[in-house]
């Protein structure tokens, strides 16, 4: 059950990016965090090339063997599952620049959804909120994902892992 809200909060997350860009919110012409692109305001990050699979392997508990790298609209994701568990890594980067009211914006869109109180998260980014599973991140104008789905994981213990995750990222962007 944890699993597919999971999963059901990732899938809105990207549904409300692609929605702002349908609906021609543009995100500010800031920094592109050294990435090259044709526009100020739009970039692909790979999100595998941001958490490697030791990594993961190592917040997981479990080896992984290969990442699989998905692109969904505005967004992709790289997922971490070891074959000997059922637990996931999973990273979501969006492909164009976010200011804070934007990311403010997604989130507020989410919680509606969700029904659900987002929990602030310190020490990772320059702001993190935190809803079941996921951590939201916005970094510069980075806006990126993690989520976790472990079921032996407390609560704290998955933000503290995805804290983890976090702060390696944000050393890359």
């Amino acid at each position: 059950m944890k699993y597919l809200k999971s999963m059901t909060l990732t899938l809105l997350l990207l549904l409300t990016g692609l929605f702002l860009v349908a609906c021609g919110d543009q995100p500010s012409s800031g920094s592109t965090s050294g990435q090259s692109s044709g526009s100020a305001t739009s970039r692909k990050l790979d999100p595998c090339a941001l958490v490697s699979k030791e990594q993961a392997s190592a917040v997981l508990g479990a080896t992984i063997d290969q990442p699989t790298s998905q692109a969904v609209g505005p967004s992709s994701s790289c997922s971490y599952n070891p074959h000997s568990s059922l637990n996931i890594l999973t990273v979501t980067v969006f492909d164009h620049t976010y200011t804070k009211d934007q990311f403010e914006t997604e989130l507020k869109t989410s919680q509606a959804l969700l029904k659900e109180t987002p929990q602030t998260v310190q020490g990772v980014g320059d702001e993190a909120i935190y809803f079941d599973s996921l951590l939201n991140v916005l970094k510069g104008d980075n806006y990126f994902v993690v989520s976790i789905v472990n079921p032996g994981l407390s609560e704290q213990d998955k933000i503290e892992k995805l804290k983890q995750v976090a702060s390696q990222i944000t050393q890359k962007l």
